[in-house]
């Protein structure tokens, strides 16, 4: 594993960093997201903790829904988000509809992100992520 450091996002970007973590045993999952400037500087932060999550792919997109309604209320217009979950990076790009568990939080994610001049969704690898 590479030590990596974290880059701040091209002005005049707002980058928000995800990440969940889930036990399947009891469905509980614990997931969190920091939004960062071009300044390095953090704007906000926030953990979620939820004991009624199906899948980790759903407390995953959950947790960008919940960055995005945040970015809203910070007022910013231009945003990046990026995450290790490829597969909700990818669902996030694409305008089709599908009938997993998580497409009503997708549609949510995909709604907010209009509300934006710019919104770009991003992968980055677990131990890589800027």
């Amino acid at each position: 594993m590479r030590n990596t450091r974290w880059k701040p996002p091209d002005n005049p970007f707002v980058r928000i960093n995800f990440d969940a973590a889930y036990k399947t045993t009891n469905k509980m999952s614990c997931s969190g997201l920091v939004i960062r400037g071009a300044n390095r500087r953090v704007l906000g932060f926030k953990i979620i903790l939820d004991e009624t999550i199906p899948s980790i792919f759903a407390a995953e997109v959950l947790t960008c829904v919940q960055g995005l309604q945040r970015r809203l209320d910070l007022g910013f217009t231009t945003m990046e988000i990026k995450g290790d979950a490829l597969s909700v990076i990818k669902k996030a790009q694409r305008r089709d509809n599908d009938k997993l568990e998580i497409h009503a939080y997708i549609k949510d994610y995909q709604g907010f992100s209009k509300s934006f001049q710019i919104c770009k969704f991003k992968y980055g690898e677990r131990s890589k992520i800027e």
